[in-house]
């Protein structure tokens, strides 16, 4: 589900970054998270957001430009906030992958702001990491994901393209707003869904 597309020169109509992704039976996910994406998701499903709010498991940020980042505290927030009304959720953890710098900015908004930091994970993708995390089937069974892996991508420091496979043989690749990518095409093949600005 498209809740943005504008990038640097959103509009009226095409709000900054953000694509929500919705597995049946395996929970959603949140393909970067630009400013007001929480707002863009009121608008799209509104009674419902609380339910897919409960359903969401992990959010990718692509890289550090303010419109693909801006909304993540306040979704992240909101979140917090829903699953903490019911006993079935109320110990979940929300997934945050992406570059170091994007999950230092976390950690640094968390000291001037409580949005629910300390039920977020974090991976880091990164040389260190290989670019690559292995879920346990315990995680898998908890996020719905099998593997993230990622890849450097020419845009800014800490851009990367990313890879999310399910245990179902579901694979979804994602590149953000970078330049073309063999790395991408590579850790990309077979996917069963592209999404790519």
């Amino acid at each position: 589900i498209t809740l943005g597309t504008g990038s640097a020169l959103p509009s009226k109509y095409r709000n900054v970054s953000a694509t929500l992704l919705r597995v049946p039976g395996y929970g959603s996910y949140l393909f970067d998270c630009g400013e007001n994406t929480l707002g863009q998701l009121k608008r799209v499903f509104g009674g419902e957001l609380p339910e897919v709010l409960r359903d969401l498991k992990a959010i990718w940020i692509s890289h550090l430009h303010a419109d693909h980042h801006l909304g993540t505290a306040s979704v992240i927030k909101a979140w917090a906030q829903e699953t903490l009304k019911e006993d079935l959720t109320k110990s979940n953890k929300l997934i945050v992958a992406s570059d170091d710098g994007m999950i230092n900015w976390l950690k640094e908004y968390s000291e001037v702001a409580d949005y629910g930091q300390d039920r977020v994970e974090h991976i880091i993708l990164n040389h260190a990491s290989g670019y690559d995390h292995q879920f346990s089937p315990e995680e898998t069974q908890k996020v719905g994901l099998s593997s993230i892996q990622a890849c450097p991508v020419e845009h800014c420091h800490g851009a990367l393209a990313v890879v999310f496979s399910l245990p179902n043989g579901f694979k979804v690749a994602y590149s953000g707003d970078c330049r073309p990518s063999n790395e991408f095409v590579k850790i990309g093949q077979g996917a069963t869904l592209l999404i790519h600005e």
